[in-house]
């Protein structure tokens, strides 16, 4: 029988040539893949989850009690694990088992039966939760009970009623601010601040806040959310701050844009009359404005410096962002409603904040994703 001289078999060499260039591509996607870092990544994820279900139990119990947990110290310890434990058993393990929550485990197990593989501590008022377990990231949260108030503010003091109220001290007449209740962007009810302006051209709602301490070398975030719920034929919104030194004088702050100092009137925004109002009629806005440490010098406004709908949808900046002079010691956050003789008008304000830039502020997405009304 004749062989097909044509028919040829893979020498040694080629069969080499080809398992390698198989290795390389498998090499390469395993590399690419990485199975193992992707579950770390999934596992941290799971631990970033856990850390904000602690948070939250943790605030829910201070707003309830007007206190942190005491089993919590200013040692950084782990937390018991009491859905398997006694809270008698756990020994030197924090106890949280008074929490509304099922106590979280670190997902990798690999704790004791009483531990849980997450730690928290409590100092200065600041509550640290930490997953030393992590593989991929930090995850952390450093968190103060101020937080859940407004940062510097404490809009809680808001209660049914009319004019001026601790903290907030009113703009206008007393019969054109009143606090009402009424639904929060989320559909949650909660006191609203309500301006009902009078037929007279001037400051017709909306408050000028008592002034805090500041330290002129950090950045602050001033906020809060306004709906013009009946827009009306006039009437503007402001948004805005000012400037104090050690003895009390209104020295003013500094423009961030082209570095004018000694603005002693500073707003970060203020609308513009209807029907282009820059508010949207009956929907709720996240107005942000920021100042910056002292001599950071000129630019453009900080990148979360803007106005929000509820969704996230970004519909606008502001007209700019400030820089505190080097003696500013203390400010005050205020917002009004100015310059309607329509009676019709109403605008709404819910939550308004004064954060300090520490990295233990809620992140504009906390607030879009209702932070302040899930603690309130």
């Amino acid at each position: 029988m004749k062989q097909n001289k044509n028919n040829k078999a893979f020498t040694l060499i080629e069969l080499l040539i080809v398992i390698a260039i198989i290795a390389i591509i498998a090499a390469a996607v395993i590399i690419s893949v990485n199975p193992g870092e992707q579950l770390a990544k999934a596992r941290d994820a799971t631990r970033e989850r856990h850390v904000k279900a602690l948070e939250s139990a943790i605030y829910i119990y201070h707003l309830d009690n007007g206190v942190f947990p005491g089993e919590i110290t200013s040692t950084l310890t782990e937390i018991c694990n009491t859905n398997e434990v006694a809270s008698n058993e756990c020994g030197e393990l924090v106890d949280l088992s008074n929490l509304d929550i099922s106590i979280p485990v670190d997902p990798q197990g690999e704790v004791e039966t009483s531990g849980t593989g997450y730690e928290v501590s409590l100092t200065s008022n600041r509550i640290k939760i930490g997953a030393p377990k992590a593989e991929t990231s930090l995850v952390s949260t450093n968190i103060s009970s101020e937080m859940a108030n407004g940062g510097l503010l404490n809009y809680k003091t808001w209660e049914i009623g009319m004019g001026s109220v601790s903290g907030f001290s009113r703009n206008g007449s007393d019969d054109e601010n009143y606090r009402i209740l009424d639904n929060d962007p989320w559909g949650k009810e909660t006191v609203v601040w309500e301006a009902r302006p009078d037929d007279v051209w001037g400051a017709d709602g909306g408050w000028n806040s008592s002034r805090y301490d500041i330290d002129s070398d950090k950045t602050y975030r001033f906020s809060t959310w306004v709906s013009r719920t009946v827009m009306g034929a006039d009437g503007r919104f402001y948004l805005g701050l000012r400037g104090y030194n050690s003895n009390g004088n209104n020295i003013g702050v500094v423009r961030r844009d082209n570095g004018d100092a000694g603005t002693t009137n500073p707003y970060f925004w203020v609308s513009s009359g209807p029907p282009g109002a820059g508010l949207p009629e009956g929907e709720w806005v996240l107005v942000v404005g920021h100042v910056w440490p002292a001599g950071s010098g000129t630019g453009s406004n900080h990148s979360d410096s803007g106005r929000y709908l509820i969704d996230g949808t970004y519909i606008g900046g502001i007209s700019r962002d400030y820089v505190w002079d080097h003696e500013n010691t203390e400010t005050l956050h205020r917002s009004y409603l100015y310059y309607t003789t329509d009676t019709s008008v109403r605008q709404h304000w819910a939550y308004p904040r004064l954060d300090v830039i520490d990295g233990t502020e809620p992140s504009i997405q906390d607030l879009l994703n209702g932070f302040d009304s899930k603690y309130n």
